[in-house]
């Protein structure tokens, strides 16, 4: 796992200068990215609830602002979860190649303010792995872990496919 490692290491150099915090409070910290980027960035439900095939978030790049769809469906703790997902996107610098809107997803923005758009599928690409090891990183610094027994399905998901241990 050294390069899980190496991994970590790379998203805590990012994290340093960042103020996180602790405990973790997820409207405090999504302010702070909109400070950092300077743009706002609003939080959003999905229109359809998760399933096998959609995704827990998707973060959604406009001209003006940040949207940040999330499953409403899911706990308070998966949320702030996927929401660090998403930012991790963002610390990382990541876009996206395919900006197709999924209406029945996100039915309120209109598909020609989007500039990019990244969802939350699956675990194999190496922009999905660092931004799912960002949000482990940016909740470990708000002093949060993984759990073995954390009934959110997603966490147990997400930890999995990468191999991370739980605390």
């Amino acid at each position: 796992m050294p390069e899980l490692r190496r991994l970590r290491a790379a998203c805590d150099r990012k994290l340093a200068s960042i103020d996180v915090p602790a405990p973790f409070d997820r409207d405090t910290f999504v302010a702070t990215i909109a400070g950092l980027r300077g743009r706002p960035i609003l939080l959003r439900p999905l229109a359809v609830p998760a399933g096998p095939d959609t995704p827990f978030g998707v973060w959604v790049a406009a001209p003006d602002a940040d949207f940040i769809y999330i499953d409403p469906t899911t706990s308070d703790w998966h949320q702030d979860h996927v929401v660090c997902h998403e930012i991790g996107h963002m610390l990382w610098g990541h876009t996206a190649s395919d900006t197709e809107l999924d209406q029945t997803v996100i039915p309120d923005l209109d598909p020609a303010m989007v500039l990019s758009m990244l969802g939350r599928h699956d675990y194999s690409s190496m922009q999905e792995q660092e931004a799912e090891v960002m949000a482990t990183a940016i909740l470990a610094k708000a002093g949060r872990r993984l759990v073995k027994d954390c009934p959110d399905r997603g966490a147990n998901r997400v930890a999995a496919a990468l191999s991370l241990d739980h605390a």
